[in-house]
């Protein structure tokens, strides 16, 4: 049996701090986004990206669809699924850290965050892939843990 680095409410702990203090820089957001998913966004959700992925593009949304971004963090995936689906359309986004929350708050002035996902909604999720055991080092990392 493996024994966690990090009880539940450290790693919470880890994260909150973490990204509360997230600083801008847009390289992350250029390495997953096109210029043209960039070029309709906030700056300052550009210069906050610090996802895993593009679940948006993934996701291949449609106008009228309800997504549910989970751990939106300042914003970029929430705007870019509003402009997806459109008015029609309903997101919202949730994360963990208040920070955060306002962040995308001020980023996604077309948010509406009412619902939540209902029956016949999709969830795309975003997250890293580790195809190796990873060095207890890094495991013990509260940096790493956080991102």
């Amino acid at each position: 049996m493996t024994v966690p680095y990090f009880t539940e409410g450290q790693a919470r702990s880890i994260i909150r701090n973490t990204y509360g203090q997230a600083h801008s820089d847009a390289a992350a957001a250029a390495l997953l986004y096109s210029a043209d998913e960039l070029a309709p966004l906030p700056r300052g959700a550009i210069e906050l990206a610090l996802g895993v992925g593009n679940p948006v593009r993934l996701a291949a949304l449609k106008p009228g669809e309800v997504v549910l971004d989970l751990g939106c963090g300042a914003g970029i995936d929430t705007i870019l699924a509003a402009l997806a689906v459109g008015s029609s359309g309903r997101v919202i986004g949730l994360d963990m850290t208040a920070e955060m929350v306002e962040r995308a708050r001020e980023h996604a002035s077309l948010a509406e965050v009412t619902r939540v996902l209902r029956p016949g909604g999709r969830v795309a999720i975003a997250d890293f892939v580790v195809t190796e055991r990873l060095p207890d080092d890094v495991l013990r990392s509260p940096a790493a843990l956080a991102g």
